[in-house]
């Protein structure tokens, strides 16, 4: 993140990723900004859902500069790879976060991560519904948390509504006490 936070600080518009914030998604949050409390959605100059935007129409509507909307929306890759970093070192150990370095370094995380593009807000649901989905109990409480994080993640990134087959899959194969052992159970018995 300290990477993210000294490219910020040096005012850096150069490259694809200030382009998409500077063309698209800054003007989409002034746009709101400036329409608040009733933005237009229906005409705005993104073509991602509206939800990054409007988080952040707010910050700007009370005098935040494109620099401070940029380290507020920073906060999505720091919570991202923070979510990541916790699962991977619980299941694994603290060493295996390790192997969550190389993200630090793909220009998928690191350009959402300083200018404002929505990418790692969307991954970051897609983590939680993927986490609530793999859990090994389960029930309606998770199924609810599961469908509200799905509602957050399409209006952020209405692309991975492909998301909404992982929670409707692990509900039909429902919690561990349901799944078969093996494959012959499953294939005698597919309906359990």
């Amino acid at each position: 993140m300290l990477v993210c936070w000294s490219v910020i600080f040096t005012g850096n518009l150069s490259g694809r990723g200030a382009s998409d914030d500077l063309l698209y998604h800054w003007v989409a949050i002034n746009q709101f900004a400036q329409e608040w409390p009733t933005p237009d959605l229906g005409d705005y100059a993104s073509a991602t859902a509206p939800g990054y935007h409007l988080l952040l129409a707010p910050l700007v509507r009370s005098g935040l500069d494109h620099t401070g909307t940029q380290l507020v929306a920073s906060i999505w890759t720091l919570a991202l790879l923070g979510l990541l970093c916790w699962v991977v070192s619980r299941s694994w150990g603290l060493a295996s976060a390790v192997l969550m370095l190389p993200l630090l370094a793909s220009m998928y995380v690191i350009y959402p991560g300083i200018w404002l593009l929505p990418d790692n807000a969307g991954w970051f649901f897609v983590l939680g519904v993927l986490l609530l989905a793999l859990r090994p109990r389960t029930g309606w409480g998770v199924w609810a948390l599961a469908g509200v994080l799905l509602l957050a993640l399409v209006w952020v990134r209405q692309v991975h509504i492909w998301a909404a087959g992982v929670i409707w899959l692990a509900a039909w194969l429902g919690d561990q006490s349901q799944t078969p052992s093996d494959l012959r159970t499953f294939f005698t018995d597919p309906v359990r």
